[in-house]
């Protein structure tokens, strides 16, 4: 199974490191692509009777040796010093934001989890400007808040169940480390292809060991052994989930405007909700409907609507000059 993952990274591989047209082209489909199968994790972990920060553990230790045994054969370019420490500490919220999320689902349920997850863009397209000097266009203003009404009508009848302190306390949690994951990453310069997804899972994987020492008191020895039953849904996980999907995602991003990331990263729950609707037999009502279809309209159109209209722009000033 790693070699299969090691071809299917070597052939979606992005070699094009500059930002022309189909460069962009390429991560945007490997953007998309991960996010469509990220919606399995749910459905994933719930099939793995571990403790949350093993099951995050074991993710990254997976994914890690998928990445690295891609670097093996691709021979990327080493990291610079300056985009190796924004990589490593993106690597580690990543991880932080991994384990507090899934305490998060346990405490509030995925519902609310999902409604507080959603200041994280909102804080990433604030931000962005003095962060990064990326100016948040129009129609990302326009796709988050039509994204956030889509979740709000998915998600809202949870807020009648009540929350946990602590449970919200870790959704928050989780929002501030995908925060800074995403800003890290967009200040590496350079993530040398699959080498830097690589050395962010692994730095992962370390925050993920040292957070499931302090949670469960005891080092690898005395770890759960997974049962029989955890080990196709645990190699998922980690091996396409964990390793190739990781790789194309934060292989894509470091090249995305990060008012993209935050707008189209609410296609992720989407493809969840659509996923555990066929695959788990759940009933949609019809404002989830709804809800569904405004947030694919929001992250879909923003992104038509952005490209479009300077490409509108620039056919009209041709014409004006003939």
């Amino acid at each position: 199974m790693i070699q299969e993952g090691i071809a299917l990274i070597l052939w979606f591989s992005d070699k094009q490191t500059g930002k022309d047209s189909s460069g962009m082209r390429k991560a945007y489909l490997q953007y998309f692509a991960a996010l469509l199968l990220f919606g399995s994790n749910g459905l994933l972990v719930s099939a793995i009777n571990l403790p949350s920060s093993e099951i995050v553990f074991l993710r990254t230790l997976l994914g890690s040796g998928v990445l690295f045994a891609a670097v093996a054969v691709l021979k990327p370019a080493k990291l610079g010093r300056r985009d190796a420490l924004f990589v490593v500490g993106s690597g580690i919220a990543m991880g932080a934001s991994w384990t507090v999320q899934y305490e998060a689902y346990r405490f509030i349920g995925v519902g609310i989890s999902s409604l507080v997850y959603c200041l994280g863009p909102v804080l990433i397209v604030a931000l962005a400007p003095r962060a990064l000097g990326e100016q948040p266009s129009s129609a990302h203003k326009l796709g988050l808040v039509v994204v956030l009404v889509g979740v709000l009508l998915i998600n809202g009848q949870a807020l009648s169940s009540g929350a946990s302190l602590l449970g919200v306390v870790c959704a928050l949690a989780t929002v501030a480390a995908y925060v800074v994951m995403v800003m890290l990453i967009k200040r590496a310069k350079d993530t040398c292809g699959v080498r830097g997804p690589a050395v962010q899972m692994l730095a992962a994987c370390a925050f993920a060991f040292a957070a499931s020492v302090v949670i469960q008191g005891s080092g690898v020895e005395q770890m759960a052994v997974p049962a029989a039953s955890d080990v196709i849904p645990l190699l998922m996980f980690g091996l396409v989930n964990g390793g190739i999907c990781c790789y194309w995602y934060f292989n894509s991003i470091s090249k995305l405007p990060a008012q993209s990331v935050a707008v189209c990263d609410s296609l992720e729950p989407l493809s969840a909700l659509v996923l555990s609707s066929l695959v788990l037999g759940e009933t949609l009502g019809g404002l989830q409907v709804l809800g569904a279809v405004l947030v694919f309209a929001g992250a879909v159109g923003s992104e038509v609507l952005a490209h479009v209209r300077p490409g509108m722009g620039l056919l009209l000033r041709v014409k004006n000059r003939e």
